[in-house]
């Protein structure tokens, strides 16, 4: 899952929680147990057993008003979507100990003590003559005095970590940042390519503050990161920090704790003919096994802009090269092939290394083809299989860790008229774009300490 699906759902599921804190859990489940569907809003009583079935319906929708889709049809039989602990939402198939930090660590036992009790209420069974199967109105009891001890322990324990976050959009308008900003604590495995959300939060008065600590399990390193609130635009972070043995002290009592952050003017969008250039030359030999050749004619990316604003468009990549394979009906021979591949160009989530500001996805299988003649064409068409997938690869990483992101890095320093970004300066992707003759993007830069004394005006 995603972070920006994930915070978009934690928006989501604030909002449930704020208005389900208003709710008289166990009266309402006395009340859809006796029947009294009016009597839930108007005071007034209706004890038909007909109307019980109703009754839970409308509670069930009325709770539910604050989300944007999804609510249970109050005259209808549509199931009510299932939730996670204490309000917030679990991706279908999460185990529930998977589930991102929302309660202080010491009040975890009690969190899934209140989750058990949703999945139990959300299955329960109702009998064919529409009453609910008995024992409803103690598990709403239980459910209501689990979530009053849960609320207890929250006000008991201090956030862990807290520290400023200033963000300053010096875009045209000063209009693209989406509020409220979002910090999220992550456990990471540099050597691995782990990371794992731990927490997530709002920043409240440039502050962010989280259950756990600034310190990282043992073979484990910490981060953080922040990103827009949801929106279609903008769904790459703000900042990431990397892998961290500890996140500095938090300021303002520790000036090394501060994090800023700056989103400067889009730079000049990467020319197609300046990203051709630096493609693997005729003759280069990729590190494939057997190894494959590049025969000319020379290595293209064309480019497929978007159709919409809220796409961001194609890139496809041709190679001709040639291929050495032996055990052929005719011996070792020299086959020729053609290859493509379409891909996306996002922006990158990875965390253990920040250099990576973009990534490249495929859309589709890659395509490799030969006009070698039979029998060879057969016996290429069958190694295809392997070669396909694995020149897929080295062309992503190439593109991803050769091409696009120092391109972009450039790019970005340039803007600030400097050959290089000054250490612990963060760059991250908010959004690239494919046009026709290019690529733009949308940066934005970060950093532990300060940002914007490091740095000339931004552009």
């Amino acid at each position: 899952m995603s972070v920006a699906a994930y915070l978009g759902e934690r928006d989501r599921a604030e909002r449930v929680a704020a208005e389900a804190s208003r709710v008289d859990v166990a009266g309402a489940g006395q009340d859809v147990l006796r029947g009294d569907m009016r009597g839930l809003f108007d005071g007034t009583r209706r004890t038909s057993d007909r109307h019980r079935l109703p009754a839970a319906r409308i509670v069930a929708a009325k709770v539910w008003t604050t989300i944007e889709s999804g609510a249970p049809d109050p005259d209808g039989d549509k199931p009510v979507p299932r939730w996670g602990m204490y309000g917030y939402p679990r991706v279908p198939g999460t185990p529930r100990r998977g589930s991102p930090v929302a309660v202080p660590p010491e009040c975890s036992d009690l969190n899934d003590e209140v989750d058990q009790l949703v999945e139990v209420i959300s299955d329960w069974h109702i009998e064919d003559s529409g009453f609910p199967k008995p024992g409803l109105a103690v598990t709403l009891n239980q459910l209501a005095g689990k979530k009053a001890a849960l609320d207890a322990c929250i006000a008991q324990h201090p956030r862990g970590y807290q520290t400023q976050v200033v963000v300053r959009d010096f875009t045209k308008g000063g209009s693209t940042l989406s509020l409220p900003v979002r910090g999220v604590r992550w456990e990471l495995a540099p050597g691995d390519g782990v990371q794992h959300i731990l927490e997530a939060h709002s920043v409240e008065d440039q502050t962010i503050s989280f259950w756990g600590t600034g310190s990282a399990d043992p073979d484990r390193s910490i981060g953080v990161s922040f990103h827009d609130a949801p929106n279609i635009l903008f769904q790459g972070p703000l900042f990431r920090s990397g892998p961290l043995p500890a996140l500095p002290p938090g300021s303002p009592g520790n000036q090394a704790g501060l994090i800023e952050i700056g989103i400067p003017n889009p730079p000049p969008p990467i020319d197609v003919a300046t990203i051709n250039s630096v493609l693997p030359a005729v003759g280069t030999v990729l590190s494939t096994s057997p190894p494959v050749s590049v025969a000319a004619p020379a290595p293209t990316l064309t480019l497929s802009p978007a159709g919409t604003g809220d796409t961001a468009g194609t890139a496809t990549f041709q190679l001709s090269g040639t291929v050495q394979l032996s055990g052929s009906p005719v011996g070792s021979v020299t086959i020729p092939f053609q290859f493509s591949v379409t891909f996306t160009i996002t922006p990158s989530g990875d965390m253990n290394v920040t250099t990576r500001v973009c990534k490249v996805t495929a859309t589709a299988p890659a395509s490799l083809t030969t006009t070698a003649p039979e029998p060879l064409g057969s016996f290429f068409s069958l190694f295809a299989q392997t070669l396909a997938p694995m020149l897929t690869g080295r062309i992503f990483d190439f593109m991803q860790d050769s091409v696009l992101n120092p391109a972009i890095l450039n790019a970005v320093a340039g803007a600030f008229g400097l050959t290089n970004l000054p250490a612990g300066v963060v760059v991250s992707m908010r959004r690239v774009m494919i046009l026709l003759t290019g690529m733009s993007f949308s940066p934005a830069l970060g950093a532990f300490g300060g940002l914007f004394s490091r740095l000339p005006p931004f552009p």
